[in-house]
């Protein structure tokens, strides 16, 4: 793959005359011509990049997300217009981290994407990344307790069984009250 045109006006003026150059391609291009091209690569005829899907015929990455316009397309109906389709901060290529392109929290635990990664180190795949009982979500917006530690107040109890038994997963002198009704 060749490097991208770059110009001393940025990516601005790239983007720009690719627009130019696919407005052309559409005003003169007779179909059955330009059905015989795949400029790109990238599996898509040239006829159908510019009239069908909008993306640029000599770009096989439109928009610069990892994954070629006939994946986005074809594989994982994600926009090859859009580099961030679900809008979580992470680009398309999140799917080659088994994470759902489409999705904010692909495991809807209520934390999305991006902040499982790179705001709470926890686990994007994992609801309950430590194991406790708890979703990330609830732990980090309900609770404040810690979504990695399965007993945040080190008393030896998990924060799952202190929310379950109506004790508090913040204080270690408050532990769960379990009656045990046969007295053994």
């Amino acid at each position: 793959m060749k490097p991208p045109f770059t110009h001393p006006l940025g990516t601005t003026v790239k983007k720009s005359l690719a627009r130019l150059a696919v407005s052309l391609l559409a005003l003169f291009c007779l179909q059955s011509v330009c059905h015989a091209q795949d400029s790109d690569g990238d599996g898509l005829d040239d006829y159908d990049e510019v009239v069908i899907y909008g993306t640029d015929p000599y770009d096989m990455d439109t928009d610069d997300d990892n994954i070629d316009d006939y994946t986005e397309i074809f594989s994982n109906n994600t926009d090859p217009l859009n580099p961030d389709t679900d809008g979580d901060g992470l680009l398309d290529d999140e799917v080659f981290m088994g994470l759902d392109p489409n999705n904010t929290d692909s495991d809807g635990d209520g934390v999305n994407d991006y902040d499982e990664i790179y705001v709470y180190d926890t686990n994007p795949l994992m609801a309950d990344t430590d194991g406790d009982g708890l979703l990330d979500g609830e732990e980090v917006y309900v609770y404040g307790t810690d979504p990695k530690y399965g007993d945040t107040d080190a008393d030896g109890f998990s924060d799952g069984m202190e929310v379950t038994f109506g004790s508090a997963p913040l204080d270690s002198g408050s532990v769960p009250y379990m009656h045990d009704p046969d007295t053994d």
